[in-house]
């Protein structure tokens, strides 16, 4: 018998699902503020994109001085290279987007997008 994963692509991952139940119990209902520390615990987060290399690089910050939403988006703009975006937020749906970022002043090509709806 033939398996979801014989009909897609291996990159497609539009038809997996996760959550991260002990996330949500612990930290409460997804907001515009944790959907991104959220979506950087999921299978489909890639570990070297700019989020995460931002992230290496603060991660020994006091935690009373960690950057928020805006502030993270303004220093991704010094980076290149692949980065998730949060495009769409009103609970409970959220809408994460992948994408290239050119260069610090030029525009981004989008490459996937990957909502997330509690």
């Amino acid at each position: 018998m033939a398996t979801d994963s014989e009909f897609y692509p291996k990159d497609d991952h539009s038809w997996k699902t996760w959550m991260f139940q002990e996330y949500l119990q612990v930290r409460g209902p997804l907001t515009e503020e944790n959907v991104m520390e959220y979506f950087e615990e999921s299978f489909l987060f890639d570990r070297s994109s700019n989020n995460n290399v931002l992230r290496m690089q603060t991660q020994h910050a006091d935690p009373n001085l960690r950057m928020g939403r805006l502030e993270t988006e303004n220093e991704l703009k010094r980076f290149t290279g692949m980065e998730y975006a949060l495009v769409h937020s009103q609970a409970p749906l959220f809408v994460i987007q992948q994408r290239d970022r050119l260069s610090p002043t030029e525009g981004m090509h989008p490459s996937s997008i990957f909502p997330e709806r509690f």
